[in-house]
């Protein structure tokens, strides 16, 4: 009686055993891909960031030059005409 008990009980604790490595090995599997994944997001932030750095920093440089005069050259007669016709007189074209 005393036998079958024992082996009852080691049974048990065998499959109580294995319950608990099964539990561990997916946490730490969950954990790795958790792990991957906010390390792949984290530097997709980061490059999206430094894209949007660079942008701003072209954008603010085309802002520069069009204020140096490196930008948009109006001639006189194409002013003259937008002007006019802003001021509601006719221009001859």
């Amino acid at each position: 009686m005393t036998a079958i008990l024992k082996s009852n009980a080691r049974s048990e604790v065998e499959g109580f055993r294995w319950v608990l490595i099964r539990r561990f090995v997916l946490g730490i599997v969950f954990m790795t891909f958790l792990i991957f994944s906010l390390l792949r997001y984290g530097s997709y932030v980061s490059h999206e960031r430094a894209k949007e750095k660079e942008r701003l920093a072209k954008d603010q440089d085309s802002v520069q030059s069009m204020r140096e005069g490196k930008g948009i050259a109006w001639d006189r007669p194409a002013c003259d005409f937008v002007c006019s016709t802003l001021d509601g007189d006719k221009a001859e074209i």
